[in-house]
């Protein structure tokens, strides 16, 4: 079961699509029910702004969850897929809850670090809990949210410094110099209009006029101040505009309240639109009118931005923290493990019957059997999902034990579960193998960290083991093996018992591993940029022609040869702190080192006397699972697997397996110029680039592939086929002429 995100908001999304897809308070239940039944939707809950639409859902399956998700905000707000597809976000796991987690501090607003959205957030969850359309996790999650919300405001004081667009309304207001002797409209006394009311009885304002749908409420807060508000009914709106110099609305309408037609004041009138959809329609910006909407009152604030980016820093920390705590609450429930067995032993029935069908109906076409395949999954989905909706809520059932015990008994996945079960309750120790490297011990002590946080009652030992790469930095990889001289020491111990689990560099994981092994879990992904260090030079393009380059990949010297063919590129070995090092012993003008591993061995905070210049991914195109580590442990030890997943990033994950792919596809190691990058775009849809060069001669194929996540399953093995036809097959021919070394150390 997966949190999934899917969102709509003001960070890349027009004012005029963000209102479309706005959904109103009066049909917000109905929509809830209406994504409730959609498949592979478990719990939702939906929280719509002025500035974002965003869709909180538990999912039984990822790809189908955000899916269908997707198609449903576009069928319900009556618009075509295409439409909303360019300013679609889409989160999964940990993402979905650091979000929600920032949001709730403001941290993620339009005017960062107003403090509305906690209000906003609550009161989302509360019509969801009402419909009946959340349960235990998202419950958890957003209760969480709101307490993290309200303690992170505490501390730093933020409902003490007002970012609100009430506030900044009032503030752009209070700038008129004769405010004494003006009037303010102000129409909507909802949570918005409240505020501003608020702060404009705190000015010098000479009077103000409230309209509201319900005039008693209009009557009751006009006694706030008496002599200067006035409760008008709303039947007077288009005899009173002209007297007003100042006219905000807050109001929530599907319709206009005022029109162009309505505006007949022949002096000057600002008009304040804090409504979503918008409330005044056909106003501009002339000679005698100003005309505001919520996008353009946020471009007028002016804030500390690096107070407020310091906070963020900050608060983002606390989050890490929070995100650890309902990862450690998960790992408590006594239901997850039950649902991976059912799930997992309704894989296996379907494997058995797919293969059984296929081998009676061989003579279909691949896309007869495509079309069958696809409702075999829905089938089995279809009967999975009210039997996980019921046993998802077990743990807070007063007899929630004894039931979930005869699930166990009906489904007999009373092995399976306990196994996954004890990861929670057993006292064990676990052995993790790494290198010795800084590096090595670095990543590997990040990844205990992680686990001991959730799982306190295992303990963690580390082992070094000293690898073939390790003995040998001075010979080029190519002639000892290639990637696999960092793992096979590993791989080794790892199958004779003495140790658990492996840490690795997902980079220097051949596509093959050693028999009985698989990689377990993917932690979320680190950089994959490259950096250059320079003594000297301040950036790339100030080296001079001749200037020497360190670096021990072949991938980048072909890659920065297209940008800087006239500088000399030098191989080189050894740990960060060694290839460093030999700018000086070397005499080289710099050294490339990717940035992940840098970020993680704190070079930052002590080189500061070298110069930096970072690539990104499309100046050079990162190797396959670079910035990501890699848990390998033996394949039949489930409940080890299990555990290790608590700390798998399933986009991390989903990218390296179509990089990976791609990587067995070509059979190639490490000492080719080969590279290959897939990621996540905020649309949900997965990119992949890949690159194959000659060793020989300057050919070089670089292609992209994008497409739907549901459809991407061998978007690796596509990618190769693409290049194979664009010149890469001349490229393998000249490499399978190459005595020994075609395949992979």
């Amino acid at each position: 079961m997966n949190i999934v995100y899917v969102g709509i908001t003001h960070d890349n999304t027009p004012l005029y699509l963000r209102e479309r897809t706005s959904f109103a308070k009066d049909n917000l239940n109905e929509a809830l029910l209406a994504l409730q039944r959609e498949k592979s939707i478990l719990e939702n809950v939906i929280v719509s702004t002025c500035n974002r639409t965003e869709i909180y859902a538990l999912c039984d399956q990822i790809h189908t969850g955000q899916y269908y998700i997707k198609h449903f905000l576009a069928k319900w707000f009556d618009l075509t897929f295409e439409e909303i597809k360019p300013y679609i976000e889409i989160k999964i796991a940990e993402d979905v809850i650091e979000h929600l987690l920032l949001l709730s501090t403001g941290m993620k607003s339009q005017i960062m670090g107003e403090t509305q959205i906690l209000g906003q957030i609550k009161e989302a969850y509360q019509v969801a809990l009402n419909s009946g359309t959340t349960g235990i996790f998202l419950n958890r999650l957003f209760q969480q949210a709101q307490r993290f919300g309200k303690r992170q405001q505490t501390v730093h004081q933020l409902n003490q410094k007002p970012r609100s667009i009430s506030f900044q309304t009032m503030k752009m207001i209070q700038k008129d110099p004769l405010l004494a002797k003006k009037k303010l409209l102000l129409i909507g006394l909802g949570e918005i209009g409240q505020l501003l009311l608020k702060y404009a009885l705190a000015s010098d304002l000479q009077t103000i006029y409230l309209l509201n749908r319900t005039f008693d409420k209009t009557v009751k807060y006009s006694r706030q101040d008496p002599n200067r508000i006035i409760a008008v009914p709303m039947s007077r709106l288009e005899a009173l505009l002209p007297e007003c110099d100042y006219i905000v609305t807050a109001v929530g309408t599907t319709t206009p309240i005022i029109t162009e037609e309505m505006v007949k004041a022949e002096k000057p009138q600002a008009f304040f639109d804090l409504g979503l959809p918008r409330n005044i329609k056909g106003i501009k910006t002339d000679s005698n009118h100003t005309y505001y909407n919520v996008d353009t009152i946020n471009q007028c604030i002016e804030e500390n931005r690096a107070e407020l980016s310091a906070l963020y820093d900050d608060i983002r920390d606390e989050a890490y923290k929070e995100i650890i705590e309902y990862y450690k609450w998960k790992a408590t429930l006594n239901v997850t493990p039950v649902i991976d067995a059912l799930r997992h032993k309704m894989g296996t029935h379907y494997d058995q019957v797919q293969a059984s069908l296929f081998s009676k109906v061989h003579h279909l076409s691949p896309h007869d059997q495509k079309v069958i395949n696809k409702h075999l999954k829905s089938l089995v989905n279809a009967m999975l999902k009210e039997p996980i909706m019921t046993i998802k809520e077990l743990d807070v059932d007063a007899y929630g034990s004894h039931k979930l015990d005869f699930v166990k008994t009906m489904f007999q996945l009373e092995k399976e579960s306990d196994q996954l079960m004890d990861t929670n309750n057993q006292t064990n120790i676990i052995t993790v193998g790494t290198r010795g490297s800084k590096l090595a011990t670095i990543q590997t002590q990040m990844v205990i960290d992680q686990l001991q946080s959730i799982f306190p009652s295992y303990h963690f030992v580390t082992k070094i083991i000293t690898t073939k790469g390790d003995k040998d930095q001075t010979s080029s990889l190519s002639k000892i093996g290639g990637k696999g001289v960092f793992m096979k020491e590993l791989e080794r111990e790892l199958l004779n018992g003495k140790i658990d689990m492996a840490v690795h560099s997902l980079k220097d994981v051949p596509s093959q591993l050693a028999e009985g092994t698989m990689i377990a879990c993917t932690p979320k992904r680190a950089s994959v940029q490259e950096c250059l260090l320079m003594k000297e030079y301040k950036s790339f393009q100030d080296l001079p022609s001749g200037a020497r380059i360190g670096t021990g990949s072949l991938r980048r010297v072909r890659q920065l040869r297209q940008m800087r063919p006239d500088l000399e590129y030098v191989d080189i070995r050894g740990n960060i702190d060694t290839r460093i090092n030999k700018l000086t012993t070397e005499n080289l003008d710099g050294v490339v080192l990717a940035v992940a591993g840098l970020e993680r061995a704190g070079f930052y905070k002590d080189n500061l006397n070298l110069h930096t210049e970072i690539f990104n991914e499309h100046q050079i195109i990162p190797a396959v699972g670079q910035g990501s580590l890699a848990i390998q442990c033996r394949s039949n030890e489930t409940a080890l697997i299990q555990l290790l997943r608590a700390i798998n990033h399933e986009s991390t994950e989903t990218c390296i397996q179509l990089e990976r792919q791609f990587l067995a596809c070509l059979g190639l190691g490490c000492n080719f110029p080969i590279a290959c990058y897939a990621r996540i775009e905020n649309d949900g849809q997965i990119t992949i680039t890949g690159m194959l060069a000659s060793r020989q001669s300057e050919l070089m194929v670089v292609e992209q592939l994008k497409s739907d996540p549901q459809k991407a399953q061998n978007l690796g093995r596509d990618l190769y086929q693409r290049m194979m036809a664009k010149g890469g097959l001349d490229i393998m021919k000249e490499y399978a002429q190459e005595s020994g070394e075609i395949h992979e150390g």
